[in-house]
């Protein structure tokens, strides 16, 4: 009965791992598909831009041009929840540090084509950033990747392949594997795994200009998670408080969020003297 009784619950066991394996994707990725508001509900004009990725999907973006031309851009990856219409305050804040900023929507999400995955957004990403630099015209050293929550993984895969004036992380983990080690403690995340945004590593050789952000009551990514990519990250790098859970929004952080943000993009976009 003993033997009986361990057989069935290692079955039992090796079942949900397979489950979890499987259909991983829907536990890391929450896209909405339904967009009820654009820039414009928020008094911003834009442009509606359409990203085709080099495996063929396609994107949904849109285009806020900065209201004095040649001004930085911001290329902004969002979190791995609803769609980029759930982040138009953060819009309207980039907006007012003077810079042109590039909304999009992950593969999967809103009205973009495809279902996403690591790889997935890291192609969605890169189509981004070419259509800003190659269609655009907008020249790197005038250009910021930011991502929040998971779009900071987007952000530093992506700043593997290109090298950006500078980035901004916010609220960022180390690593997936990290943070679902954390979150399910007696699951063996590190070998089922498949999304993995191995972040830490990522920033060790990147020796451009970064900004961490993190507030210390975050309730879905711990505080040490961005402490931890600070402290693993080469200089030149900064460090701001955010306040707040994770989902607090930029109206809780006042107006030294835009201070803080715009003070890094002019001296990170700022012509050699």
């Amino acid at each position: 009965m003993f033997l009986g009784a361990t057989l069935a619950a290692l079955a039992a066991a090796g079942g949900l791992c397979f489950l979890a394996y499987a259909f991983q994707g829907s536990l890391v990725y929450f896209p909405t598909r339904e967009v009820r508001l654009s820039p414009h509900d928020v008094g911003l004009a834009y442009r509606d831009v359409a990203l085709l990725t080099e495996d063929g999907e396609r994107l949904r973006a849109w285009a806020i041009s900065p209201q004095v031309p040649d001004s930085p851009w911001i290329l902004f990856s969002h979190g791995n929840g609803g769609n980029m219409s759930h982040r138009l305050d953060r819009a309207v804040a980039l907006h007012r540090c003077g810079v042109g900023v590039l909304l999009y929507d992950y593969r999967g999400y809103g009205q973009s084509t495809g279902t996403p995955t690591e790889e997935g957004l890291t192609l969605d990403a890169e189509a981004a950033w070419q259509w800003l630099v190659r269609e655009q015209g907008v020249p790197p050293r005038r250009l910021i990747l930011m991502g929040e929550s998971l779009g900071g993984g987007v952000t530093t895969a992506l700043a593997t392949l290109h090298r950006p004036a500078g980035i901004i992380l916010e609220s960022t983990f180390t690593s997936a594997v990290d943070l679902g080690e954390e979150v399910y403690p007696w699951f063996p995340v590190r070998r089922l795994l498949r999304h993995r945004f191995p972040n830490r590593e990522r920033l060790a050789g990147m020796d451009f200009p970064k900004l961490f952000m993190h507030s210390p009551d975050d309730d879905i990514i711990p505080y040490h998670h961005g402490r931890d990519l600070y402290q693993a990250a080469p200089e030149p790098k900064q460090w701001v408080d955010l306040v707040g859970g994770h989902n607090a929004g930029v109206a809780a952080q006042g107006p030294g969020y835009i201070e803080t943000v715009s003070d890094f993009v002019q001296r990170v976009t700022a012509p050699p003297s």
